[in-house]
């Protein structure tokens, strides 16, 4: 897991709340205190939003993809009790945009994946 909080310099844009001459920042964490620790403290709760906004879309997707499967007869037999699985540390990028992304694979093993967007609403 990165330990630090990089600065991209190369990732400026005119739109959301930074201007050409910000910058952005990424922050890597695998635990909520991580979080606390390297999030500055003006920037956790959209830090957060962000973040349930994507767990939120990653489980709908999930659902809506089991239903789809067993609509079509393909879903046989009960689920793992754990459907979706989390990765091991996060990246935030705090870069005013209000976007969210999420990243579902077919399975775990396979390289097909599905990614959704989103913009968040203020």
């Amino acid at each position: 897991m990165k330990n630090t909080k990089t600065e991209n310099t190369e990732n400026k844009h005119t739109s959301g709340k930074l201007s050409d001459a910000s910058t952005c920042s990424i922050y890597s964490f695998s635990t909520f205190q991580e979080l606390v620790d390297k999030v500055p403290s003006d920037k956790i709760a959209e830090c957060m939003a962000e973040m349930g906004q994507a767990f939120a879309q990653g489980k709908l997707l999930t659902e809506l993809a089991i239903e789809t499967a067993r609509a079509q007869g393909k879903l046989l037999g009960e689920l793992p009790e754990r459907v979706i699985t989390l990765p091991e540390s996060f990246d935030w990028m705090d870069d005013g945009k209000g976007e969210v992304g999420v990243n579902l694979k077919v399975s775990k093993d396979s390289e097909e994946s599905v990614r959704i967007t989103t913009k968040m609403h203020s």
